[in-house]
């Protein structure tokens, strides 16, 4: 890019620096950057900017054309930082240096960090400011601090608490303000979801899971695996999402993830929100009631389950999730039944209706009339699963929502009990003893 010819206004930018500076040629070249972005700035169509720090803005900016043109803009100015930068002893010469992010690393030294200096120099308006960000980016951080954030719909909460000893609940407001923030709030995340897959009363999620997180080391030479924090965190969060749909029972869907880093010089390498696809989205977004601290046990109860518990636990707890999303009663009935064999069946093909009845009724126990309406239930929601494969159809009549919502509620008891009992029986031994059933979680 060439140089505007017009001079630039009068301020500190527009003679190179001071005489310190002139002896500083990284510096200097920092000040013409400054020059020529703030020739560029010109109140017209595509970027409309008014100062050099809404170049900025503009790569940013859901408009396509005004993105592509600042980032363009800043690509170019920073094409004489690289040799500067590389020469200069304050930094790493040719070592590669790549920015751990949570969950992989970015390439950013001495081949990509360019446009991200210009950017930070850009808001800045202090190239010796920007220098030392640099340095401190490079050199002096060797384990940078963050959150973890997963946004949720069907969770409402009226204040924070702690779900386990690390991982907070939080009312979406009170998240801190960031750009993820905004675009979510604006319902503006990501460009590419499809919102006519969503539902009609899409709305900004009522809380979100955060976990603070340590990134270490904060920087690599590329040659070991980058730390996965962040990834591994939001699988997490993405159990916690399920395992809360039984306080209720209830849908709870996840919504986008991104992380945070907590020094704002850093703000520039946190992730963006991304959505994970929902393979079924329900036509309304329900109702949910307000949870509060008494479903933290739960949680944490199912975190503690041994491994194989826990994915059996996780299959069961993602039917229930399906069966909220489902229109049809055969089809939710159907979700209900695999649930329910996958945590009483034994791997055995036969007799498995009446397994699930008996063992679901004993496991979740209460009074005689209570387990004759366990057992009259599941034996309902059978019927419809039945009706679904041997015909097809099953009508959305209301004695049948009724089954599949009774049944809903059962499953939800079952998965309480497994959490509290801290696995799954072993059936055959069960199936030999009486077991009384105690309060539940």
């Amino acid at each position: 890019m060439q140089e505007p010819t017009n001079p630039a206004p009068e301020d500190r930018h527009s003679g190179g620096g001071s005489g310190a500076d002139l002896c500083d040629p990284l510096i200097a070249e920092l000040h013409r950057i400054l020059r020529v972005a703030e020739a560029f700035c010109v109140p017209r169509a595509p970027l409309n900017l008014a100062t050099a720090q809404d170049l900025v803005t503009a790569q940013g900016s859901d408009d396509l054309d005004a993105w592509s043109k600042a980032a363009s803009l800043i690509h170019d100015l920073s094409q004489g930082l690289r040799d500067l930068v590389v020469a200069d002893s304050r930094f790493l010469g040719n070592e590669i240096r790549q920015v751990h992010v949570g969950n992989g690393g970015l390439g950013f030294y001495p081949e990509f960090f360019g446009p991200t200096m210009v950017r930070h120099l850009l808001q800045t308006q202090n190239p010796e400011e920007t220098v030392r960000w640099l340095e401190k980016v490079l050199r002096r951080t060797e384990v940078a601090r963050g959150k973890s954030i997963t946004a949720l719909w069907g969770a409402p909460i009226e204040r924070g608490f702690q779900l386990t000893p690390k991982i907070l609940i939080v009312p979406f407001a009170e998240l801190p303000d960031s750009d993820e923030k905004t675009q979510i709030e604006n319902l503006a995340f990501p460009s590419a979801v499809d919102f006519s897959r969503f539902p009609v009363n899409l709305r900004v999620p009522q809380s979100a899971l955060v976990t603070e997180i340590e990134i270490s080391p904060f920087t690599g030479s590329g040659d070991t695996p980058p730390p996965s924090v962040d990834f591994e965190t939001q699988l997490c969060h993405r159990e916690i999402g399920l395992a809360l749909g039984i306080a209720g029972p209830r849908l709870v869907l996840e919504g986008p993830h991104w992380m945070v880093f907590d020094d704002p010089d850093f703000k520039m390498f946190g992730s963006g929100p991304s959505s994970r696809f929902h393979e079924l989205m329900p036509m309304l977004l329900p109702q949910s009631p307000t949870l509060d601290p008494s479903s933290s046990p739960v949680v944490q109860g199912f975190l503690k389950l041994e491994e194989q518990a826990r994915k059996r636990v996780l299959i069961a707890l993602k039917r229930l999730q399906q069966s909220f999303l489902r229109s049809s009663a055969g089809e939710r009935a159907l979700d209900l039944a695999i649930a329910f064999e996958i945590l009483t069946g034994d791997g055995q093909a036969n007799e498995i209706t009446h397994k699930v009845r008996v063992r679901s009724t004993r496991f979740i126990g209460g009074s005689n009339d209570e387990r004759h309406a366990t057992s009259t239930c599941i034996k309902r929601v059978y019927d419809l699963r039945s009706k679904l494969v041997h015909t097809g159809e099953v009508l959305l009549t209301p004695a049948n929502v009724e089954a599949t919502e009774s049944a809903t509620r059962l499953l939800s008891k079952l998965v309480r009990r497994i959490i509290q009992r801290g696995s799954i029986p072993d059936w055959a031994e069960f199936d030999i003893y009486e077991q009384p059933g105690e309060t539940l979680l």
